[in-house]
C-alpha cells in the first residue's frame, strides 16, 4: 500500500477563473459568531443540485495506478484527460483539491508521504478532519458498524446521498468542508475493510470526493481566501477550531436516514 496515489500538486501555478455553482451542506457543522469575523468569510446560502448531479463529466475516473517504482519519484497524480463537451473545471484547481484528498487519505491509513511534504493547509486540514472522523466513528459506532461498503460505486452513492442531506439548508462555511473530507477518511476506511485493491479502490472515493468540492465550493473557496489565506488562517490556531461534538446529532440523524437504503 505504500505505493498509494501520486505526489503533491503545485497549487501556485493555478490561474484563471470560471464560476461553477456552488452548494451548502449538513454533519451539520455549527455556524458560531465566530465564523463572521475577518477571514472567515460569510455563510453562503445557495440551491442543491441533486445527488445524481454531483459528478462533473469533465474527469472520467482513473484507470488502474502504474506499478511502484523503486526510485520513490513523486511528480503527483497525473490528471485524466478531459472529455469533449461538458463542464469544465480548471486541471490546477481539481488538482490542488485531489492533493488534498489523497494526502488526508494517507493521514488516515498511516501510510508515509512521498516526496515532498504536505502543504500547510494539507497539515492543517489533516488534524482538524481527523479530529472530526475520531468523534464521529467513537460516538457513532453502532451506526456505522451497521453499513458494509463493498465497492466503490456503493461509496459513491453513499457519499452523494450524504452531501445531498447535508447540504440541504444550502449553507457552506469552512467547517462544513471540513466534514467532506471526515467522511472520505470513514468511507475509505469501511471500503478497505471489505476489498483487497486498497491503492485503486481509495484513490477513486478521493478522486469523486474531490470531484465534489472542486464543482460545488470552487467559487466559495475562493472568496473566501482559498486554502492557505481563508482555511488556514481561520483553523491553524486551535483556539479557531469549532467544537467537533456538536455536529453529531445530525450526523446520527443522517445514516438513520441511509439505513433505508443499506
Amino acid at each position: 500500500m505504500s505505493h498509494l496515489f501520486g505526489g503533491s500538486y503545485d497549487a501556485q501555478r493555478c490561474s484563471g477563473e470560471r464560476r461553477l455553482p456552488a452548494v451548502g451542506f449538513m454533519f451539520l457543522w455549527p455556524t458560531p459568531e465566530s465564523d463572521e469575523e475577518e477571514g472567515a468569510g460569510p455563510v453562503v446560502h445557495t440551491e442543491i443540485p441533486p445527488a445524481s448531479t454531483c459528478r462533473p463529466e469533465s474527469h472520467p475516473e482513473p484507470r488502474q495506478p502504474r506499478p511502484h517504482r523503486a526510485s520513490g519519484s513523486s511528480r503527483g497524480t497525473r490528471l485524466p484527460s478531459r472529455r469533449a463537451g461538458g463542464p469544465r473545471m480548471t486541471d490546477c484547481e481539481f488538482g490542488y483539491t485531489l492533493a488534498l484528498a489523497q494526502d488526508y487519505v494517507r493521514h488516515v491509513l498511516q501510510i508515509p508521504q512521498p516526496g515532498p511534504a504536505p502543504s500547510r493547509a494539507s497539515r492543517v486540514l489533516q488534524d482538524v478532519a481527523f479530529s472530526v472522523q475520531g468523534q464521529v466513528e467513537k460516538n457513532l459506532k453502532p451506526c456505522l458498524d451497521s453499513f458494509d461498503v463493498v465497492s466503490v460505486d456503493t461509496a459513491r452513492t453513499i457519499f452523494n446521498q450524504v452531501m445531498e442531506k447535508e447540504f440541504e439548508d444550502g449553507v457552506i462555511n469552512w467547517g462544513r468542508i471540513v466534514t467532506v473530507f471526515a467522511f472520505e477518511g470513514i468511507l475509505t476506511k469501511k471500503l478497505l475493510e471489505q476489498r483487497i485493491s486498497s491503492d485503486v479502490d481509495a484513490e477513486k472515493v478521493s478522486y469523486f470526493v474531490a470531484e465534489f468540492i472542486t464543482r460545488n465550493m470552487r467559487d466559495w473557496i475562493r472568496q473566501n481566501g482559498g486554502w492557505e489565506n481563508g482555511f488556514v488562517k481561520k483553523f491553524e490556531p486551535k483556539s479557531g477550531w469549532l467544537t467537533f461534538l456538536e455536529v453529531l446529532g445530525t450526523v446520527c440523524e443522517m445514516w438513520s436516514h441511509l439505513k433505508q437504503y443499506y
